[in-house]
């Protein structure tokens, strides 16, 4: 078995469970006892340090309370290393370790997927030190429990490649009905608050009306640098709804104004 270690676990999250447990305590203003899911449901969160968007993320996990929690979470995310082969690259056995404890691929689930695309392929290398995969599974786990996990990375994210990825997602639909899909990306990077809020409102806009060729139109025509376009534009086509809980940029923390980040949470049914 490959086993997955934590690569920002001290960094964009606190690496000791009592730490860890802290700080998310502050995000949730409850817990509870969750049945299983009866249908499919999604999220989009952020993937920056806790600091900056856990809060954010916060508030559309804890949305799962009127639907229940899943078996299997599937991750979809960016990747921003460049490492790694294939369009999408997957980790499809062992565990990934956590301050939470260790979590289980399910690797029924992984093979389905590599035998079903030809563009997803079992790669190690993309993910090792990968962080918007990793920062989701603690936060998710505060207040899902426990849950098995289908890693896949989008290493080509053009909209032609996220058709293909999306195809073999409705085909796990069929096999699967107690799944939450997640989208990990953050919004625009690096700009004023000003024009981070304008640029995010633009794809918002699209991502609520399900548009997903628009929202690659409107991030090339304005320049939008959101990390995952892919990844959200993959899961979008799952669901018939799609709701903004919680939009902010970093400047809400750090105070800097002049260079931001957005982050934005959906959730998805």
């Amino acid at each position: 078995m490959i086993d997955r270690i934590p690569a920002v676990a001290g960094t964009f999250y606190p690496k000791e469970q009592f730490q860890l447990k802290a700080l998310l305590k502050d995000f949730f203003e409850e817990k509870m006892e969750l049945s299983f899911l009866k249908q499919n449901v999604g999220l989009i969160l952020p993937h920056a340090g806790y600091i900056y968007s856990a809060k954010t993320a916060a508030f559309a996990i804890s949305k799962l309370k009127d639907f229940g929690k899943p078996k299997t979470v599937i991750l979809i995310g960016p990747n921003h290393t460049g490492i790694g082969k294939g369009t999408f690259s997957i980790w499809d056995k062992g565990k990934w370790i956590t301050p939470f404890g260790d979590f289980a691929v399910d690797t029924k689930l992984a093979a389905f997927l590599i035998e079903n695309n030809p563009f997803i392929v079992p790669d190690y290398s993309s993910h090792i030190a990968e962080h918007s995969l990793e920062v989701q599974i603690p936060i998710l786990s505060y207040f899902l429990g426990s849950f098995k996990i289908v890693p896949i990375l989008v290493n080509n994210q053009s909209y032609e490649n996220v058709l293909k990825l999306t195809k073999t997602l409705k085909e796990i639909w069929e096999v699967e009905k107690s799944l939450l899909f997640v989208a990990s990306s953050d919004m625009n990077h690096y700009e004023s608050e000003d024009i981070t809020l304008q640029k995010d409102t633009k794809l918002i806009e699209k991502i609520l009306e399900k548009d997903i060729k628009g929202m690659y139109e409107i991030a090339l025509k304005y320049n939008i640098s959101a990390c995952g376009i892919g990844p959200i534009a993959s899961i979008i086509p799952l669901f018939e709804n799609v709701k903004l809980i919680h939009h902010t940029t970093s400047a809400d923390i750090s105070g800097d104004s002049f260079h931001t980040v957005g982050y934005a949470s959906f959730l998805l049914w």
